[in-house]
């Protein structure tokens, strides 16, 4: 998530929401960022702009398969292309 006050967040949402790192990020609406997400086994990082921002471990009842959705609860969202491989 890219959230109010300058702050990038790695957010795990399963019954509930479980914020498993964050990191300042000094983002602004309406610039396009690269965003990708490195997931093996329980360990995930997340990258912006092909830089390591933030990194962590999902310890608690980690998600070992699943799908992907774009949220955005407040703001906008605009992609050009999602890729899973």
């Amino acid at each position: 998530l890219l959230t109010e006050g300058g702050v990038a967040r790695l957010v795990k949402r399963l019954d509930g929401e479980q914020v498993l790192a964050d990191a300042p990020l000094a983002w602004e609406l309406g610039q396009a960022y690269h965003l990708r997400l490195i997931v093996a086994g329980n360990r995930i990082e997340a990258w912006v702009d092909g830089d390591l921002l933030l990194a962590g471990n999902d310890t608690e009842t980690p998600l070992t398969n699943g799908g992907i959705a774009l949220v955005c609860e407040a703001g906008r969202v605009g992609c050009d292309a999602v890729t899973v491989e």
